[in-house]
Formats: structure tokens, C-alpha cells, sequence
């Protein structure tokens, strides 16, 4: 039986690739010790390196972040995920969403995830203090 849990799917997907932890944790840019926690269950991969290992693998990063978000528990805050990380996957996952917002950045579906979360009041507070932030820095130049 194929071991469902995320240092599971992370160990068997690793091997299947005949990869060692030292080969996958250079591509992540991380020491070895770090990435066999991962494996081990001690901690918990953020989000950024989760769809760096879903990329390196060739899968679906939903696979991945979904089966990180269901073992933490904690709705990713342990981790250093994003406190809502269950409700963004399904956010993006939405067939009406997928096709709008595909060609985002996961920095950029990130950000406009928790924009939608916001009162109007404070979406509007939000892109008042970024178009300050741009003219601040475009005056810079």
C-alpha cells in the first residue's frame, strides 16, 4: 500500500525519480538535513517549494499543496504557509477560476486571493497604498 501521507508522497516520488534527498535538496537550493525533514514528517514544505517539487516531478502542484494543507492541520500556519491555504487551492481549483487566472504567477494568485477576501472599503485602501508605493519608487529613478 502506497503511503498517502505528504513524506510519503514526497519519499515515493523522489525514488520513483531515482533521485537522492541530497539531489533534490540542491534543486531546491537547501541543505539535505533540511529537505529529509520534509520526508520525515518534522516539518512541512512552504508553498514556494512545494511547487518547486511539483515542477521537478512533473505532477500537479494541487496534488502536493492539498495533501500538505490536509497533514498540517493547522490550515498551513505552522509551516509559514498562508493561513487560508485550503480555501485558496479551492479558490483556484474552481473551473471559473482556472482558466482566468492561469496565466498568474503563484505570487500574484497569492495576493489576488486575499485581495477577494477583503471588505470594498479595504480593497480600495489596498490599491490606494500600492499606486503610492509605485509613485514613491518610480520617483526614485
Amino acid at each position: 500500500m502506497q503511503d498517502s501521507t505528504l513524506p510519503g508522497l514526497l519519499r515515493g516520488l523522489r525514488k520513483s525519480h531515482k533521485m537522492t534527498q541530497a539531489q533534490v535538496a540542491e534543486h531546491l537550493g537547501i541543505v539535505q538535513q533540511a529537505y529529509s525533514h520534509y520526508e520525515k514528517g518534522i516539518r512541512t514544505p512552504d508553498t514556494r517549494t512545494l511547487l518547486r517539487l511539483a515542477k521537478l516531478y512533473g505532477i500537479d502542484p494541487s496534488e502536493l499543496l492539498q495533501n500538505a494543507y490536509l497533514q498540517d492541520g493547522s490550515g498551513g500556519k505552522a509551516s509559514g504557509q498562508p493561513g487560508m491555504l485550503g480555501d485558496m487551492i479551492g479558490f483556484y481549483a474552481a473551473s471559473e477560476n482556472q482558466a482566468k487566472y492561469r496565466a498568474l504567477s503563484h505570487e500574484e494568485k497569492e495576493l489576488l486571493f486575499y485581495f477577494h477576501q477583503l471588505k470594498p472599503a479595504d480593497r480600495q485602501e489596498l490599491t490606494e497604498i500600492a499606486k503610492l508605493k509605485v509613485k514613491l519608487k518610480q520617483g526614485k529613478k
